[in-house]
């Protein structure tokens, strides 16, 4: 406004959109006009993007909520280009997704399958129970509310698994079996240890140790 007057059309009271400025008379260098008063207070006009996406519902001028099967906050981002041309986008809702499996876990050990536990939905409780040959107690997992990261693990707290074992067979030599386990057969000698071994197919089968041959004394040097 050069003259440094409001319209007429405004009325006392009124908010004028706009701030006043003015070029001085004696001005001789490049510079801006300079302001009456404070500089106008300008917000963008951010538009509705012409093509609501997927997870969002309109309820109200431009205000949106996530739809039932995603979670967020939903807000409405607006970019100015170097034309003065304004584009919008929605974000801040994800869709809910199944929680993962939690990893490092035994496949041999745990049982997550007749549980329902693979691609447990958000809010979704499933049982984590011993897979033969181990056996025990079993625990209830969940999926949170609200999750929408496809990375994240159910919750879950690990059972008690004890394995049973199941004799070696054929026996290896030098062992045999005793009325309270396993002794070193006639011709050897130890004491016997056993661990359980798991193997790739999930079979345990006992491992024997310590037993040794009976063998003749060398000559002496």
């Amino acid at each position: 406004i050069t003259a440094g007057v409001i319209p007429d059309w405004y009325d006392p009271g009124d908010v004028v959109s706009y701030a006043l400025a003015f070029c001085p008379e004696d001005n001789v260098a490049d510079l801006p006009p300079q302001w009456s008063g404070l500089p106008p207070q300008c917000e963008l006009d951010c538009p509705i993007p012409e093509v609501i996406p997927e997870g969002y519902n309109l309820i109200g001028a431009k205000r949106f909520m996530c739809t039932e099967e995603y979670y967020g906050v939903p807000e409405i981002n607006c970019t100015v280009w170097p034309s003065c041309d304004v584009s919008s986008e929605l974000l801040g809702c994800d869709k809910l997704v199944p929680c993962a499996l939690p990893k490092r876990l035994d496949p041999c050990r745990y049982d997550l399958v007749t549980g329902n536990c693979t691609g447990l939905e958000p809010g979704e409780f499933c049982k984590i129970r011993c897979k033969p040959p181990y056996f025990g107690s079993e625990t209830d997992s969940f999926c949170p509310l609200k999750n929408v990261d496809p990375e994240f693990p159910i919750d879950w707290q690990e059972p008690t698994c004890n394995v049973s074992c199941r004799d070696p067979s054929p026996v290896p030599e030098g062992y045999v079996q005793a009325t309270d386990g396993w002794a070193c057969d006639t011709g050897y000698y130890g004491t016997v240890s056993t661990t359980c071994d798991i193997d790739e197919d999930c079979v345990a089968i006992t491992e024997l140790h310590g037993c040794r041959l009976i063998v003749p004394c060398a000559m002496p040097e």
